[in-house]
């Protein structure tokens, strides 16, 4: 029915970040959007789905399969998490995202 989907990717810091799929993509679209729009490219991230957690490991199932079609929240975390300090609060890189950034 939907040939689209809101997706939003909610960081540790709170921050959102959005983006529009078509509903028949692939969850690994969604990594490589967020690959994209972080600061440390070379850290390793998950995905996951809340609750109940479930990360999205499946890189090819589609938005549509792990219901997030017509719209949906994802959650980023490091793998390495446990090894985060309060310093690395910010992920996303706000220079390249400077001009769609709103504020509310």
């Amino acid at each position: 029915m939907y040939s689209t989907t809101i997706i939003r990717i909610k960081f540790p810091d709170g921050l959102v970040l959005q983006g529009k799929f078509g509903a028949r993509e692939k969850i690994c679209k969604v990594y490589d959007f967020v690959h994209e729009n972080i600061f440390e490219k070379e850290r390793e991230f998950q995905l996951y789905k809340a609750p109940p957690k479930k990360v999205l490991t499946q890189k090819n199932d589609t938005l549509k399969t792990v219901d997030l079609v017509p719209s949906g929240m994802i959650f980023f975390e490091w793998k390495d998490e446990d090894q985060a300090t309060s310093s690395e609060y910010i992920v996303l890189d706000m220079k390249k995202l400077k001009d769609y950034v709103q504020v509310c």
